[in-house]
């Protein structure tokens, strides 16, 4: 059966929001194995002149709308290529008041929860 979303305008009508969930949640579903990205290679899939520092908000709405519907924040895996772990951001944003000494554990945690999840495709398909 397929899970009905819920998508937030700020997802469904700003196009950059729009395009980011999009090529992140093709890349999580093609590779859910392994669903890991370095923001660089996000934000290159995005537009190949793409900022990843500019990557911030728009995979903070993206992750918003996962958490709104009961999925795993998926902005989770996109992470930096030198430390292996999302940014500082997404801590503060999703798991607010967690030590820094805890992150590890919660990315490894939160990448479970994102490769064992099955709605990746029906999130996507809503978006669509």
């Amino acid at each position: 059966m397929t899970e009905r979303f819920c998508i937030p305008e700020n997802l469904e009508k700003v196009p950059l929001n729009r395009k980011v969930a999009i090529e992140l949640l093709e890349y999580v579903i093609a590779n859910q194995s392994e669903p890991t990205i370095t923001y660089g290679k996000l934000a290159s899939k995005v537009d190949r002149d793409f900022n990843p520092r500019n990557l911030d908000k728009p995979l903070g709405v993206v992750s918003s709308a996962c958490i709104e519907n009961n999925l795993p924040p998926v902005s989770g895996v996109v992470i930096n290529k030198e430390i292996k772990l999302p940014g500082e951001g997404f801590y503060k944003e999703f798991f607010s008041g967690s030590p820094i000494e805890e992150w590890e554990e919660i990315y490894i945690k939160n990448v479970l929860a994102i490769k064992k999840c099955k709605f990746w495709k029906d999130f996507l398909d809503a978006i669509m």
